[in-house]
C-alpha cells in the first residue's frame, strides 16, 4: 500500500450548525433551534460540537457557519470564539449553498487549504480524542492526493433514518486506520434494503464529517454544480468588501435550494471520495427517539429533565420546563414534552413524524408555535 505522509499542513474545522430542527418540536422553536437548546446535561448540541474539536484545535483554528440570524446564539454559547470566525449564510438555502459558501469564505482568508467540516445539530460523539486523530488522518490523506476524504461510522441497527455509505477496496493503512475507496452512497433507504446493508461488512453510516482542500470542492462545484458554482464565484470576488451585503445575498439567493448529497456529492465520480470507517461512540440524535436511544441504557430506563415522578412506566423521554412537575403512570415508550405554549406526546417510534405534525401546524395558520 501506498504510504500516507504525515499531516504538516494547517487544518481548520468549520462546525455547520444552521436549520431550525423541526423535528424536536416543542422544544425546538425558529427563534430558539434545537441546536442551542441545553437538551443533553444542560449543554446544546452546539456546545457538545465545540467541546469536541477543542481537544484538537484551538478557537482560532475553528469556524462557525450558522444563518445570520441564528449568530447571536453562537457568541453566546462560544464566547472565545473570534468573531471573525463566525461566517454568516446570507439566508438559509440549505446545504449545498451553506457548504460552497463556507468553502469559498475560506478559499478566500486562507487559499487552497485543508478544511474539515462537522455538523453540530444533531450528532453525539462519545470517543472525542479519537474523532480528532481521525480527522487529522483523513486531513493527511487529503494533503497528499486531490480528494474528499470523510469519517464514517459502523451501523449499530438497521437505520432507515440515516444516509448510508458502501466502501469498496482498501487503499491505505495510516496510523492503525484503513482508508477504503468509496463506492456509493445510498440516501434513507427502506428498511427491507437496511437488514441487508446492516448485514453487509461494506456499508457504513454517513456522519457527515468530511476533509477537503478548499480548491479540491471548489473544483467539484465548478464540474458537477456549474450552476450553483457561479454564484458562488460572483460571491467570492466581492466577500469581505464594505458594503457588499446586499449584493452577497442577492446573489446567494439565487443558489438553488437543495441538499449537498443531491446537488453535489451523488454525481461524483468513486475516485473523488474516500472513507476512513471508525468507531467513535457516535450517535445521531435528531428526533426524540434517537435522543433516548444515545441517552438510555437499556430499553426500559426513563430519561427525564426536569421533575418527574414514575409509577409503572418504563422506556419513557419526559421534558418539563422548571417550576412545574410531571407525573408518569402506566406507560412505556412516550416522548412527553411539555413547554410553556407547546406539548408533545408521542410514541417514541414515531418521533421522526414530528416534523409533519409541524408541517400541520404551519398550514393550519398556527405559526406562532413554531
Amino acid at each position: 500500500m501506498e504510504k500516507i505522509s504525515p499531516l504538516k499542513e494547517k487544518l481548520r474545522i468549520v462546525i455547520f450548525c444552521g436549520g431550525y430542527g423541526t423535528r424536536m418540536w416543542p422544544m425546538s422553536r425558529q427563534n430558539f433551534p434545537k441546536q442551542f437548546q441545553p437538551l443533553i446535561g444542560g449543554k446544546s448540541f452546539f456546545q457538545e460540537a465545540v467541546e469536541k474539536v477543542r481537544i484538537g484545535f484551538s478557537p482560532e483554528d475553528i469556524f462557525v457557519s450558522v444563518s445570520a440570524n441564528q449568530a447571536k446564539f453562537v457568541r453566546e454559547q462560544f464566547p472565545d470564539l473570534p468573531p471573525k470566525n463566525i461566517i454568516a449564510e446570507p439566508e438559509r438555502r440549505d446545504t449545498l449553498g451553506a457548504v460552497g459558501y463556507a468553502t469559498i469564505f475560506m478559499d478566500h482568508y486562507f487559499p487552497n487549504s485543508l478544511m474539515a467540516v462537522i455538523w453540530g445539530a444533531d450528532h453525539l460523539v462519545r470517543e472525542k480524542k479519537k474523532f480528532n486523530r481521525l480527522i487529522k488522518i483523513a486531513a493527511s490523506v487529503c494533503q497528499q492526493k486531490e480528494v474528499i476524504c470523510k469519517i464514517d461510522v459502523k451501523p449499530t441497527y438497521p437505520s432507515t433514518a440515516n444516509g448510508w455509505v458502501k466502501v469498496g477496496k482498501p487503499l491505505y493503512r495510516v496510523e492503525g486506520f484503513t482508508v477504503y475507496e468509496f463506492e456509493k452512497f445510498i440516501e434513507k433507504p427502506e428498511l427491507k434494503l437496511a437488514k441487508k446493508m446492516f448485514a453487509n461488512p461494506s456499508y457504513f453510516i454517513n456522519t457527515g464529517y468530511f476533509v477537503w482542500r478548499t480548491s479540491v470542492l471548489l473544483g467539484l462545484y465548478k464540474k458537477y454544480a456549474p450552476e450553483c458554482f457561479s454564484h458562488l464565484l460572483k460571491i467570492k470576488k466581492i466577500i469581505g468588501e464594505r458594503n457588499k451585503k446586499d449584493e452577497i445575498k442577492k446573489e446567494y439567493s439565487l443558489i438553488e435550494k437543495i441538499s449537498v448529497d443531491f446537488g453535489l456529492f451523488e454525481k461524483l465520480k468513486k475516485g473523488n471520495f474516500l472513507v476512513i470507517p471508525g468507531d467513535l461512540g457516535w450517535y445521531d440524535v435528531g428526533t426524540w427517539g434517537l435522543l433516548y436511544e444515545a441517552l438510555a441504557i437499556g430499553q426500559k430506563q426513563n430519561i427525564s429533565k426536569g421533575d418527574v415522578e414514575y409509577l409503572d412506566a418504563n422506556g419513557n423521554l419526559v421534558y418539563v420546563p422548571k417550576g412545574k412537575i410531571a407525573g408518569v403512570v402506566g406507560v412505556e415508550n412516550l416522548v412527553i414534552v411539555d413547554t410553556p405554549d407547546g406539548l408533545l406526546v408521542c410514541r417514541r417510534d414515531k418521533s421522526d413524524e414530528v416534523k409533519k405534525l409541524v408541517n400541520l401546524l404551519k398550514k393550519k395558520g398556527k405559526d406562532r408555535y413554531l
